[in-house]
């Protein structure tokens, strides 16, 4: 019974457990009654039993006859709610796989749109180099040509400064 509390507890559909329990727990009567049937029988079936041989060899004829339909009774009972139980879990466990795989789809759609928000991250981004790439190439070029504007000016200025010092000295 441990074990189907276990069960019981990551259970997805825990409405399942309860007839598993009562499945299993309904064989626990019979096989007490079986078992104590047993008992009157344990010293001459048992491997431990201290029986004379002539008592012992009567109690297993007897087993063998008296406890045989019974035997059988128990057999098919058991064999069904066994069959019964492992229907429910089998059934339980389709329910798990159905839950985990349904869960396993959220989660790649989950990552889907990550992964789609994250292309659109770098578009944005590649993008906006490509903006500063244009826009530092754009920046040379006026630079250079306003390097060469002043540097002309330059140039004109000291050759005017030049002939004024010429002209002075």
């Amino acid at each position: 019974m441990r074990h189907l509390d276990k069960l019981e507890n990551t259970s997805p559909g825990s409405n399942t457990i309860e007839p598993i329990k009562c499945a299993a727990l309904s064989c626990r009567l019979p096989l007490e009654a079986f078992l104590s049937k047993m008992q009157k029988y344990e010293a001459s079936l048992g491997i431990w039993g201290r029986v004379n041989v002539g008592k012992a060899a009567a109690d297993k004829i007897s087993w063998t006859f008296k406890e045989k339909e019974e035997i059988q009774r128990l057999q098919t009972y058991l064999d069904i709610h066994i069959g019964t139980i492992n229907m429910m879990l089998a059934g339980e466990g389709l329910e798990r796989m159905n839950l985990y795989e349904s869960k396993a789809k959220e989660n790649a759609l989950e990552v889907r749109e990550s992964l789609n928000s994250a292309h659109a991250t770098i578009d944005v981004i590649r993008n906006g180099v490509k903006g500063q790439v244009d826009m530092l190439g754009t920046m040379n070029s006026l630079l250079g040509s306003l390097c060469g504007v002043v540097s002309g000016e330059i140039i004109s200025t000291l050759q005017q400064l030049s002939q004024v010092v010429n002209i002075v000295w």
